[in-house]
């Protein structure tokens, strides 16, 4: 048997013992004792590789008894094993392995796992690992070092199968073994408990990890120095706290400096990329993420070259070039799946999905979107889960299936409010606030843009806020107060302008001029609309959130002073409708697109 039949009944119980009724214990004592001699000691022997007992195993312990066999039947025959296969008995009940292996003295009992582990040992070949039954034998047997190494090494099997119970299981009893002093083993445990903890999304335990890590680094040692100081940047940026995640690059990076520091310098301008990138600064996330690449490439480290090229995908969807968008995600996904970096590969798949969803794909998205729900659930992987799960969403919210969209919202919202996800949380109430606007509720719209707002302020993400104030200006919008949405719609674009995000920009301004047309001031709706449309061609908002929507308001204003101009932009807006429809493999969702999404079939249908 290999790793994945570890006895994890036996790691749960390291104490001697059961909680058995004491008329119980004597119950199954007196039944064993009623076995021949060498037969009842051969069970004995047996209790110490737990309730299953591997008869290779066996046969090594006791050097090899030639009438092993005959011994073996005997006890099979009594009805304390029974026979599972060639090479393997079990005994017919936990309370009969507990009862013989509780009638071994202490310093046999050492000894037998001794031997256990030898004889794994011996059996075991190259390819097959059993660290967990390892681990436990040479703990029992005294080996405290040699049992810890073992445990970490399971803990790292179970991690990467994503076990994060069991993980955390063999990686607790590895603290407990090895001395306070060895902080090269101690420093291993923690930074793997560390990221069980990251895929798990509890950021308060991955801060006592990376506290705990820190206290074992030494003043000369740069290289775990800006390890650790990478997992507490990482961290600030999940928390939305990216003022201090670049604060915490800055001082660390004069240690990166030097031909010795080329892959710590890379990780270094990588998290000052996404530092930029969250802060809005779009130019100089791109810019770093190139020197990033740079680093990693000298550094001949594959995995993080497509860690930023996937970011890179990012940027580029940022600034509505969705084509090389998906190119780039796409290409980070099939290096990660190789190289069997599932949480990585889950990350770029998601990215890729929402650059396909931005071209008008819905369902290749969703059903990209859905894999990457149940792979993550799979894995333990709930921020993936809670991302996967918010696309979804807008991919039901882009067909028009709103009650679908609500509530894949706000699964996705549980989850991020359990992992303490700022980021996630504003961007889930600004999407249920954008679906509840859409579905008649502009209040209760207003009142969610308002709560990502202000987490979107607190945490300094830029394009989040224009999001927020742009949803919170149609809300105004919708309710008929024009003073207040013409201010919140200007602030918007004032912002989206500032990220180099036009298409989002040109989307604020043209509801702005909707909000003056309506106020009474029809000369300065379209002297906005004019300074929007020139020069822009037939894609100046290609990338919009609400594309159909902005281009009908620009019909809006325009329609009583240029009556030809409206009926142009009518018309391209039909066609780009139709278009993006014969995009949508699913039939549902492309009747569902045209006649449920009301901007589109306003659109088809009044043209």
């Amino acid at each position: 048997k290999g790793a994945e039949s570890e006895p994890t009944e036996l790691l749960a119980s390291l104490a001697d013992g059961v909680d058995v009724p004491l008329d119980m214990q004597r119950l199954l004592v007196t039944r064993l004792d009623e076995l021949a001699v060498g037969v009842r000691r051969l069970v004995q022997t047996g209790s110490v590789l737990g309730r299953d007992v591997d008869l290779r195993l066996l046969e090594r312990m006791t050097s090899g008894q030639s009438d092993i066999d005959s011994k073996v039947e005997e006890a099979v025959s009594f009805g304390v094993w029974e026979r599972v296969d060639s090479n393997h008995v079990a005994f017919t009940s936990s309370l009969l392995r507990d009862a013989a292996y509780g009638m071994l003295l202490h310093t046999d009992a050492r000894g037998l796992h001794g031997e256990a582990a030898a004889a794994i040992e011996a059996l075991t070949g190259d390819s097959e690992r059993r660290d967990g039954e390892l681990a436990y034998h040479h703990d029992r047997a005294g080996n405290s070092i040699i049992a810890a190494d073992h445990y970490v090494a399971a803990g790292r099997l179970a991690a990467g199968r994503y076990d994060n119970a069991q993980a955390h299981a063999h990686l607790d009893r590895a603290l407990q073994l090895i001395p306070v002093d060895d902080s090269e083993r101690r420093f291993a445990s923690l930074r793997l408990k560390h990221d069980v903890y990251e895929v798990m999304g509890e950021r308060s335990s991955q801060e006592a990890m990376i506290s705990s890590m820190e206290e074992l680094v030494p003043d000369e040692d740069p290289t775990r120095f800006i390890e650790v100081a990478l997992l507490r940047g990482r961290l600030s940026i999940a928390r939305g706290q990216y003022e201090d995640a670049g604060e915490l690059v800055a001082r660390v990076a004069p240690l990166a400096e030097g031909p010795a520091f080329v892959a710590e310098k890379g990780s270094l301008t990588f998290l000052q990329a996404d530092v930029a990138r969250y802060l809005g600064r779009t130019s100089e996330a791109a810019a770093l993420a190139e020197v990033a690449i740079d680093l990693f490439d000298r550094a001949g480290d594959e995995l993080h070259v497509a860690l930023a090229s996937d970011f890179a995908g990012g940027i580029a969807w940022e600034t509505g070039d969705f084509d090389t968008a998906v190119e780039l995600h796409r290409a980070a996904a099939k290096t990660f799946g190789e190289t069997g970096h599932v949480i990585q590969e889950l990350r770029a798949l998601n990215n890729m999905a929402t650059a396909i969803f931005s071209i008008g794909d819905y369902s290749k998205a969703r059903e990209i979107h859905q894999e990457g729900v149940e792979r993550s659930r799979e894995v333990g992987y709930r921020m993936g889960e809670g991302d996967h799960l918010d696309n979804m969403g807008g991919t039901a919210w882009a067909v028009g299936d709103l009650d679908l969209a609500v509530r894949y919202y706000t699964e996705a919202l549980h989850i991020r409010d359990a992992m303490d996800d700022a980021w996630g949380i504003a961007i889930s109430k600004g999407n249920l606030g954008m679906t509840r606007r859409v579905m008649g509720s502009p209040q209760e719209a207003l009142a969610l843009y308002k709560e990502a707002l202000e987490i979107d302020q607190r945490i300094g993400r830029r394009r989040g806020e224009a999001y927020d104030l742009h949803g919170i200006g149609l809300c105004h919008l919708d309710l008929g107060r024009h003073n207040l949405a013409t201010e919140s719609l200007r602030r918007a674009a004032q912002i989206r302008e500032d990220l180099e995000a036009r298409h989002l920009a040109n989307e604020s301004h043209i509801a702005c001029a909707v909000a003056m047309l309506r106020s009474g001031d029809p000369e300065g709706a379209v002297e906005l609309v004019d300074v929007v449309l020139a020069d822009e061609g037939d894609d100046f908002f290609a990338g919009a959130v609400e594309t159909t929507a902005t281009r009908l308001r620009c019909v809006e204003v325009l329609e009583v002073f240029s009556p030809d101009r409206a009926r142009a932009i009518r018309e391209r807006t039909v066609a780009g409708v139709l278009a993006r429809a014969d995009r949508i493999s699913d039939p549902e969702q492309r009747a569902s697109y045209l006649e449920q999404v009301e901007s589109h079939s306003w659109a088809v249908t009044d043209n």
